[in-house]
């Protein structure tokens, strides 16, 4: 018995505290099946043999009580990408290039993969998946790039939208149509689903972490697609060269014992008391290689000059998305969503001190659980001409980088309205990001 048609309805109705979902399928021998039940349990199923004309009476009695369609996962797009190729074997076979049998090196790969994964179960209380293929599944259907596309704006509006305006409610069921999510089970519960630990920065970077799942399924298709061109054409295709281009960065195992020392002493001298990560310890360095990058950066920085070796700290489920294109400047959206937590407007935060930058990897500044095995690159920055910030003044439009006049901004904790030190520079040209450092109790 074989389904030849499938359909995934959600609801979500705050009002009535509604968030259920409706699935239908027709099978060729006539059976329907439908499942149903709240969003993040399995349901129950009933049969009936009434064949389509039963299949499309079920959706279009559903409609008409305000369910909505959903996309579902279809053979063709489960198989689009190789199934002998996931993430975590292409990954080992690009950024550890001829490392590829040092089981440490391995070991990091597979688990940033599986913290990346792992990260988006977690934030969407069980409900959203990457599968080996790459897809984002969820018990309604597929998250694609038209529905990222269109919960950022809707999330934009949310943020602009009081609790108690009549269009709160419409534009958060419609966001949650979007990108599924664990809600409260008691009446009231869209009131506090934006909270402390919820927040509208904090969903627009799920968004993103999102987002970025799917372009890396995208890269692996288009270069699977090729691969097989090239095959048709010439024979055998390198499989170890098939996706060479899709991660920027490669990596090594630093095993230099005076620089590991000379890293170690670094960190440990700009530790501050009072931050919450300030007992993690440096348990591994990884040194990274970026020649392309690193030939844009000699040329910047022997041109603006004032090198820094900086921090730059970022949850673990980040490190693979800067792995395969280095740190970049997300343009400005002229909402605050987007620059939550950049004072100093959009850009490439650094810091001198190592704590302050260790606390973004731990889980300090985003409300997120800590971890307590985390990362934080070091990078050298040519920082030219600095604008060094003023305590009373407004960076968040940016006038600083449109002036020209400058090549980035020091703010100086317990003087510019912070209490470290932020370094911030956007022409990503001027970074150099040198090694991944590993933490741990």
């Amino acid at each position: 018995m074989a389904i030849v048609k499938e359909k995934m309805l959600i609801q979500v109705n705050a009002t009535n505290n509604n968030n259920k979902f409706y699935h239908v399928t027709l099978s060729d021998t006539g059976q329907v099946a439908k499942r149903y039940g709240r969003v993040g349990t399995d349901g129950v199923t009933n049969y009936e043999n009434t064949g389509e004309y039963g299949f499309n009476k079920v959706i279009k009695a559903k409609i008409s009580k305000g369910y909505k369609e959903t996309n579902v996962v279809s053979v063709a797009e489960e198989v689009s990408v190789s199934s002998n190729e996931n993430l975590s074997d292409i990954a080992k076979k690009v950024l550890l290039g001829d490392n590829g049998t040092n089981s440490v090196l391995e070991e990091l790969v597979d688990t940033l993969v599986r913290l990346n994964n792992h990260d988006i179960l977690e934030t969407s209380g069980g409900l959203i998946k990457v599968n080996s293929s790459g897809l984002i599944t969820t018990p309604l259907g597929l998250i694609d790039k038209q529905s990222i596309a269109a919960a950022k704006s809707i999330l934009s509006s949310l943020e602009r939208t009081p609790v108690n305006n009549t269009q709160y409610l419409p534009l958060l069921e419609e966001y949650l149509s979007l990108i599924p999510q664990k809600v409260g089970s008691k009446r009231g519960w869209y009131e506090t689903f934006f909270n402390n630990e919820n927040t509208f920065a904090s969903q627009a970077d799920f968004l993103k972490q999102l987002g970025e799942s799917l372009a890396l399924r995208e890269e692996r298709r288009k270069a699977a697609i090729a691969a097989e061109q090239e095959a048709s054409k010439n024979g055998d295709v390198d499989l170890d060269a098939k996706y060479a281009k899709l991660f920027k960065l490669k990596i090594d195992l630093l095993e230099d014992a005076k620089e590991f020392k000379r890293i170690e002493r670094m960190f440990d001298s700009k530790k501050a008391g009072y931050h919450s990560s300030g007992h993690l310890k440096l348990k591994k360095v990884f040194a990274l290689k970026d020649e392309d990058g690193k030939k844009a950066f000699d040329a910047k920085a022997k041109k603006i000059g004032n090198v820094q070796e900086l921090w730059h700290g970022t949850r673990a489920f980040n490190v693979l998305s800067i792995m395969r294109q280095g740190l970049i400047v997300a343009p400005v959206s002229g909402t605050s969503i987007r620059i939550n937590g950049r004072l100093f407007s959009t850009g490439c935060y650094f810091s001198d001190q190592s704590t302050k930058s260790l606390n973004y990897a731990f889980g300090y500044w985003d409300g997120g659980p800590r971890d307590n095995r985390c990362f934080m690159f070091l990078a050298d920055v040519a920082m030219g001409n600095t604008h060094h910030a003023e305590r009373h003044r407004s960076y968040q439009d940016g006038h600083i980088q449109r002036s020209g006049k400058f090549d980035s901004i020091f703010a100086e904790g317990g003087k510019s309205s912070v209490m470290n030190n932020e370094m911030i520079v956007w022409n990503t040209d001027q970074i150099n990001m040198k090694y991944l450092c590993e933490f741990g109790v």
